[in-house]
């Protein structure tokens, strides 16, 4: 999106440029052809970012939701290590407390 954007400016800006250019050239008058074809370059970019936007957010959500899931099962692996399971027969889990303490 950011160089869509930059894109954008530049496009603009290489309008502005000359239409002014042309301005003091011929006393006011219009653009030409020149700012006919970046005008139609910068819709052209416009809509095919347009088009892809959809595409780019769903992408987006996909990837925000795999790191939510990455993350939450980090975080019950850490807590598993801070809870003391030694007293279930099936789990030999100690809590890294327990572990120092034993080591101290």
């Amino acid at each position: 999106m950011i160089f869509f954007s930059f894109r954008m400016y530049s496009k603009m800006d290489q309008v502005d440029r000359y239409l002014k250019k042309s301005a003091r050239r011929s006393g006011g008058g219009g653009g030409g052809g020149a700012s006919d074809e970046a005008m139609i370059t910068l819709a052209q970019e416009s809509f095919d970012i347009l088009t892809l936007l959809p595409t780019y957010i769903e992408n987006t959500r996909k990837a925000v939701t795999d790191l939510t899931t990455d993350t939450n099962k980090k975080f019950e692996l850490v807590e598993s290590l801070l809870v003391d399971d030694s007293e279930d027969a099936e789990v030999k889990n100690k809590s890294l407390a327990k572990v120092n303490n034993l080591d101290s």
